[in-house]
């Protein structure tokens, strides 16, 4: 059987034989990268946490529904009409992404936040971008809840006032089912006051934080691709010094 013998000697000295060579490739990779990368205009990113309106435990808008409104034509109309510098909505699909964010267990996994982000090339337009997106999302958000939960304020008013007539009118004669009429009907105004007031399952959207200033995501690949860039470039440049000083194949194959 052939067996690949192979002398580091030789090769080691054909580097270093060649090493202008093998330093004029990795200058040329070098220049080649920098002007290539700095030369790109930056990108900036930011982001917004949604927390979605719920009644009663649920939300006001499924979650799925809601990310496809945001990311649909009339909601970005909506809010081109709301930056200082209009952007078709066409222009600001390509800008906003919106993404849910799970939690739970594997079986009983549910969405808890809206995360939308923005990236463009302008600091600031990315900031304002996402702050009025957030903005108008919450706000249409809100809208909904009023509607939802005007149900359920209009329902514990009407028990309120169902116990006071049914209060004012308890006699001797249906004593014992007035009796038990205004105790289902107290048990089920408890149970909406609870779910009406609960901080855990009632509550309006909101932003979780304020959004953040933008960061410049390009600039953050520069330098790995200059590292990279680098790596390629010296082992072409070590491949390109052996083959001139040996031919091809670089390693010889000894019987």
């Amino acid at each position: 059987m052939d067996s690949v013998a192979v002398d580091l000697a030789p090769l080691l000295n054909a580097a270093w034989k060649r090493r202008y060579l093998i330093l004029f490739i990795l200058v040329v990779a070098n220049l080649a990268t920098f002007l290539f990368t700095f030369q790109q205009a930056p990108t900036y990113s930011t982001k917004a946490l949604i927390k979605i309106a719920r009644v009663w435990g649920e939300p006001v808008e499924d979650p799925y529904i809601l990310t496809e409104l945001i990311s649909g034509k009339e909601f970005l109309k909506d809010l081109s009409q709301k930056l200082d510098k209009k952007e078709s909505p066409k222009n600001l699909a390509k800008i906003v992404s919106v993404q849910r964010l799970e939690g739970g267990k594997a079986k009983s996994r549910y969405v808890y936040l809206i995360k939308l982000s923005a990236t463009s090339s302008e600091s600031q337009k990315t900031k304002e971008i996402v702050e009025k997106a957030a903005t108008l999302a919450v706000e249409k958000l809100n809208q909904k809840f009023e509607k939802v939960f005007q149900s359920y304020s209009d329902r514990e008013k009407e028990l309120r006032s169902r116990i006071e007539e049914v209060s004012s009118k308890v006699d001797s004669e249906h004593l014992i089912m007035k009796k038990l009429e205004l105790e289902s009907l107290r048990l089920e105004l408890s149970n909406v006051e609870l779910n009406n007031r609960s901080e855990l399952k009632t509550y309006r959207a909101s932003l979780i934080e304020p959004v953040d200033e933008p960061e410049e995501i390009a600039g953050k690949s520069r330098w790995s691709q200059l590292v990279v860039a680098n790596l390629a470039a010296f082992a072409l440049a070590i491949l390109v010094a052996l083959v001139l000083e040996f031919g091809l194949p670089i390693v010889k194959v000894r019987g």
